[in-house]
């Protein structure tokens, strides 16, 4: 399921800028999926020899910044519980 979701974000991101834009709000945030993602993005389009555009570049050098093991996690930001999350889920439906 993952490795759907990752082709799925990568496509997304790979269509506009502005997604991409979005997609590294999302890796930001800690979605490690969306991490991925533009990580995968940016080594196809250094493959092929493509620009990376804004998004991607400043994603490139936030990971050679903070290093291999950022995986876009905020340490900050608390995980919320199975309960908690079942009932935003049952209320925004």
């Amino acid at each position: 399921m993952h490795a759907t979701l990752r082709q799925m974000l990568k496509e997304v991101a790979d269509q506009h800028e502005r997604n991409a834009a979005h997609m590294l709000d999302l890796a930001l945030a800690g979605a490690e999926d969306a991490h991925e993602a533009l990580v995968d993005l940016i080594a196809e389009r250094n493959v092929r020899g493509e620009a990376l555009g804004p998004a991607l570049s400043t994603y490139a050098r936030i990971l050679a910044d903070r290093g291999r093991g950022f995986a876009g996690r905020m340490r900050a930001r608390a995980r919320t519980s199975w309960p908690t999350s079942s009932s935003f889920a049952c209320c925004s439906i």
